[in-house]
Parts: structure tokens; C-alpha cells; sequence
């Protein structure tokens, strides 16, 4: 099964902060970059965002089985 894609809303939702403070964290040198982008919707990978929570927010990373 193809692994879903996450907008910018999915991952302010994933990190649980407005989709503002979303496209600053988004904006960062060290935050991931899109895999894909359709229009000016850039999409990332799952995975990615969890590897990225795992370095700068440990206490909000999900175990395999939570992810979506």
C-alpha cells in the first residue's frame, strides 16, 4: 500500500501546532524536504517527519504502531 503523503496542515496537526507555526518549523534548515510537491502543495513522507520528531522532540514520537 502506497505510504500517504503529509500536507503542511497534516504535519502542523503531527506536531501539534497551528499550521503557522507549522510552515516556520517547515522553513528551517534542518526540517525535511518535501519528497513531493503537486501545484504549491509540497507533500513529505511520513517517516521523515517521525525521524525529524525524534531529534527535536523525542517526547512526541510514536511507537510503528501508531503511525498512520
Amino acid at each position: 500500500m502506497p505510504t500517504q503523503l503529509l500536507s503542511t496542515a497534516d504535519v502542523g496537526r503531527r506536531l501539534d501546532v497551528s499550521r503557522e507555526r507549522a510552515r516556520q518549523l517547515i522553513a528551517s534548515d534542518d526540517f525535511p524536504a518535501p519528497v513531493q510537491q503537486v501545484g504549491r502543495t509540497r507533500l513529505w513522507d511520513p517517516a521523515d517527519i517521525e525521524r525529524w520528531i525524534g531529534e527535536h522532540r523525542p517526547d512526541d514520537v510514536r511507537r510503528d504502531d501508531e503511525l498512520p
